[in-house]
């Protein structure tokens, strides 16, 4: 899904009912746009599907404890993006149940990490290989669907593009080969609100 429709934008240039020349122009530069959006903050923002993602056993979990039992560690598993909805957890050919973790988080979405609860049995633990140890399917973006503040964003943002097509190479924020080099200020110092403060893991 993108972050706004062609109606949208078409209402924010002000056009008229009969000004549909370049309206192939803006459903392209639509997800242009949304592009530009996501990799400024470094993730996307709404996820229409599930999706898996595969993570290291060892490598991803951060150590706060070590059984000494079993083959394995135990705590906390950092994502690589954010997760908006958590629909499963799998490792050594198991499930893992909701009563066995909380999402961190605790609270609301975005999630960035799961943590075990010290109440469960289960702990991250891998038959063969760490790498790819751990499968988490989900929703991966901030959230189900982007915040009414990023789809304003992106309909700015697109109608920006669509203006700059008369730019001259090297001026604007246009590259000699006409990429558009960096977004327009007001939209960057809103978008920095949405970073996330530290690195991923």
């Amino acid at each position: 899904m993108a972050y706004t429709t062609l109606a949208n934008v078409r209402a924010y240039l002000k056009f008229n009912a009969s000004e549909t020349g370049d309206d192939t122009l803006i459903t392209g530069l639509i997800p242009y746009a949304q592009m530009l959006i996501d990799n400024y903050v470094g993730y996307s923002f709404e996820a229409s599907s599930d999706t898996t993602r595969y993570f290291d056993a060892e490598e991803d979990v951060k150590v706060l404890r070590q059984n000494m039992v079993f083959k394995g560690l135990r705590d906390t598993l950092f994502f690589d993006t954010y997760l908006a909805q958590l629909t499963s957890v799998v490792f050594t050919g198991v499930t893992l149940q909701q009563s066995d973790y909380v999402l961190q988080p605790p609270n609301s979405a975005p999630y960035y990490a799961l943590t075990i609860l010290a109440s469960s049995p289960r702990f991250w633990d891998y038959d063969d290989d760490p790498e790819n140890a751990i499968a988490v399917t989900g929703r991966w973006a901030y959230s189900i669907t982007a915040p009414v503040a990023i789809s304003q964003l992106c309909i700015e943002l697109t109608a920006y593009l669509y203006n700059q097509r008369f730019t001259v190479a090297g001026e604007g924020g246009v590259s000699p080969d006409g990429a558009v080099m960096r977004i327009p200020q007001h939209i960057a110092m809103f978008l920095d609100t949405y970073k996330k403060a530290v690195s991923w893991r």
